[in-house]
Formats: structure tokens, sequence, C-alpha cells
């Protein structure tokens, strides 16, 4: 069944977040936001650029999927731009021998 409703919702960066609950430090960080990844850490820059998100573990969507979706090198550039490094990939997904998506680990040191 299709719908037509909405819900608006209040939407917050992590950095914000984090200032407003005085959260100074995250160990690790799971994102899964179906191609809003980059957006996140665009919107956690503050904490990242002061390495207290120690690990980030998230989806990196590859094959086209979704409409402005972000590509692999834009999450390599701002990460290793602030000092993150790539820790291992996982979960490679592949399609008819295409890579489709995978789960990267970045870390702070």
């Amino acid at each position: 069944m299709l719908t037509n409703d909405s819900l608006s919702v209040k939407i917050e960066t992590l950095s914000n977040f984090c200032k407003l609950h005085t959260i100074n430090k995250i160990d690790i960080l799971k994102i899964d936001t179906q191609a809003s990844e980059l957006n996140i850490l665009h919107g956690a820059v503050e904490l990242l650029e002061r390495k207290a998100i120690d690990l980030l573990y998230f989806e990196i969507i590859i094959a086209p999927t979704y409409e402005h979706q972000p590509r692999l090198d834009e999450y390599f550039n701002l990460l290793y731009g602030l000092g993150y490094k790539l820790v291992d990939i996982y979960n490679p997904a592949k399609k008819d021998y295409r890579l489709m998506q995978v789960d990267a680990l970045f870390n702070a040191r």
C-alpha cells in the first residue's frame, strides 16, 4: 500500500547534538543511512577535526543507486583530509562481478 502521508522531523548535526548533550567523545560511530553517510560525516566535522570519534564504520554504496549519491573518493578525501585512515573494508557486495557496496572502517590514528 502506498501512502502520501508525510512526517516532519527536526534534523541536527552530530557535532551540534554532541554539544547540546555534552558528549565529548565517541568510541565507535556506525552509520548506515542509504547514501546519506557523507552528509552525516560533514555534520560531524568538528568532532572529526579534534579526533573525538575513534572509529567510523559505515556503508559506502558504489553502484549508482540514489540521486546525489556520493562517490567513493569523496569519503576518502574528507576523512584522509581530517587525519583518518582506512583500517579495512568488509562485506563487499557484488553483482555480475561488479562491486556494488562495501562497509568501511576508519580510525583516527
